[in-house]
């Protein structure tokens, strides 16, 4: 039974990675919707994605819960860490993204043609409703480099260390798109989706999440 629950947390915890940062990808673009009915039809995608992450977010509590109680090797510490590193991210999706989305759905009802007002675009741009689907993600990428090593005790120095950083990059994040929001809604603000400054931004962001997940490695091999 442990093979089958870390098998599964594993699994779900990469397509936990691709899904969120697919959701979050299509959050951070719902700025540059060219009307109303673009946004309203952008917006409903990305309420069915938080759907879909939901599923294996799911799946990787499940999978751990199952390692915890049938092996020895899998402490509660780590059943417990696991826990926080998905399920927080996933109740900011669903308490700070999805009210949001659901404002923005009732706003572009009517589905006009029209450019998008100074008001739709600062409620498509607000950190609340994007950052969630990135912090997910990247909690994700760090969950899966602990599930590599779940014999590595679970101390403040393997475990504190990544989750501080993690916590200053999503602060960075959404300090970025907090001024991000700020510039788009200004009168003479040009809108235009700078698709290579974005890829790279996400491939930079991916980067030093890998970063921060292999510290508990980094640790455990100075400590050999």
């Amino acid at each position: 039974m442990y093979i089958i629950g870390i098998t599964i947390t594993r699994g779900c915890l990469f397509l936990l990675i691709l899904l969120c940062w697919i959701a979050g990808n299509k959050a951070s673009t719902l700025l540059y919707s060219k009307s109303e009915e673009k946004l309203h039809h952008n917006v409903r995608q990305v309420c069915s994605w938080a759907t879909y992450i939901s599923i294996p977010a799911i799946g990787v509590i499940v999978g751990m819960l199952v390692a915890t109680v049938t092996s020895a090797t899998v402490s509660q510490q780590d059943g417990l860490l696991f826990i926080f590193l998905i399920l927080i991210p996933l109740l900011m999706i669903w308490l700070s993204a999805m009210p949001r989305l659901r404002k923005l759905t009732r706003s572009t009802g009517r589905q006009s043609a029209n450019p998008l007002d100074v008001r739709s675009l600062s409620r498509s741009t607000q950190p609340g409703l994007i950052v969630p689907f990135h912090l997910s993600a990247m909690s994700a990428l760090v969950a899966l480099s602990f599930s590599l090593n779940l014999s590595m005790p679970v101390t403040i120095s393997n475990t504190g260390l990544p989750i501080v950083l993690l916590l200053i990059l999503t602060f960075g994040l959404w300090m970025s798109h907090l001024s991000r929001s700020s510039l788009a809604t200004l009168p003479d603000a040009i809108i235009k989706d700078n698709y290579r400054s974005r890829l790279l931004l996400q491939l930079l962001i991916v980067i030093v999440t890998a970063l921060i997940g292999a510290i508990p490695f980094y640790t455990a091999i100075q400590n050999f």
